[in-house]
């Protein structure tokens, strides 16, 4: 979760990026680059769509619930698409069972699940780890829950650790 902190409503995207790249001119460059790469890879991003940067605490909590259905990668590609292309908050309960209906989720469920508080305990000790282990952006992964690789690796250093990993168990 990039923002564990933020109110669940979220809030004004451009406020956001003015606070946290200290102005818009800084956030523009930043996300200058963003699309630059985007657009090399062909991968659609329409950051003009995006209103308001949400709390992702619930698509978190869709994640994991898709999860345990084995549709955990459908959930992660639907929250992209409909926050990255079409703009939609991902923090709104009807994008959310939206999503979850789309994958083949139970709608009426997701819902009851959005409205208690039954896996909240869960999701906050995973970001709570994530950051002990000094995960503060994405892309992020954990492997074997020792190697951190944050941001866009190169195939060179994956093969590295999965040699370690790999020699590792041998020795």
């Amino acid at each position: 979760m990039l923002n564990p902190t933020m109110q669940l409503a979220g809030m004004n995207r451009e406020d956001y990026l003015t606070t946290k790249f200290g102005s818009k001119e800084n956030a523009e460059k930043v996300y200058l680059n963003i699309k630059q790469t985007a657009l090399q890879h062909e991968i659609h991003i329409n950051f003009d769509k995006i209103k308001r940067t949400p709390s992702t605490l619930n698509a978190h909590r869709l994640i994991h619930w898709a999860g345990l259905e084995q549709k955990q990668s459908s959930a992660v590609d639907l929250l992209f698409f409909e926050y990255f292309v079409n703009g939609n908050d991902i923090s709104d309960e009807n994008v959310i069972t939206y999503i979850a209906s789309q994958i083949g989720m139970n709608k009426k469920n997701i819902s009851q699940s959005i409205n208690s508080d039954e896996d909240l305990k869960n999701i906050n000790e995973r970001v709570k780890n994530a950051s002990e282990k000094g995960v503060s952006g994405v892309p992020c992964f954990i492997i074997d829950n020792q190697y951190v690789l944050q941001g866009a690796q190169s195939t060179e250093l994956w093969m590295q650790v999965i040699d370690e990993i790999l020699n590792k168990d041998i020795i």
